[in-house]
């Protein structure tokens, strides 16, 4: 197609054609702000309490959902949407612990959900049904020892989560 000579400005005119499209999706439940980035205070442990035992300190987190939706059929709502939990750091010397970095040694970190299930770094967790528009996933991290001497001194960790939503 070619444009004709300039006609002026009261004979101008295009022709021309424009395509939309879109679509209706179901949004993924959302994460609470404050529980995107937490500092977690596992608090100051003595060697000796390492020493008598696998396990030291516990501490409590959780991640919130909001604004989860359900799937429905005919009207009627269902919860077959679950989500996934994966948690991302180095692995710890075995596969279900996550390493520290500091200067003591001989402890890793361990967390699990509330069903007891452990978190291996970079593994999918079992799903969890959504039974409402908010959800609280809860987990314990734990300081567990991990087989080499014990020493004291500071520790840290950063861990990544991801939330899937099926």
């Amino acid at each position: 197609m070619s444009l004709p000579e300039y006609w002026g400005e009261e004979h101008v005119w295009w022709d021309g054609r424009a395509a939309f499209h879109g679509e209706v999706v179901r949004p993924a439940c959302t994460l609470a702000m404050e529980d995107a980035w937490q500092i977690i205070d596992m608090g100051e442990t003595p060697v000796r309490d390492l020493q008598n035992g696998f396990s030291g300190p516990e501490r409590k987190f959780s991640l919130r959902l909001r604004n989860c939706e359900f799937n429905s059929q005919g009207g009627n709502l269902f919860s077959d949407s679950r989500i996934r939990v994966t948690f991302d750091g180095v692995r710890g010397e075995t596969p279900d612990k996550f390493n520290l970095s500091g200067q003591a040694k001989g402890i890793n970190l361990q967390i699990a959900d509330a069903r007891g299930n452990i978190a291996r770094a970079g593994k999918v967790m079992p799903a969890i049904p959504l039974t409402g528009n908010e959800e609280a996933l809860d987990y314990t991290l734990r300081i567990v020892r991990n087989g080499k001497k014990l020493e004291a001194g500071n520790y840290f960790a950063v861990l990544g989560f991801r939330v899937d939503y099926e």
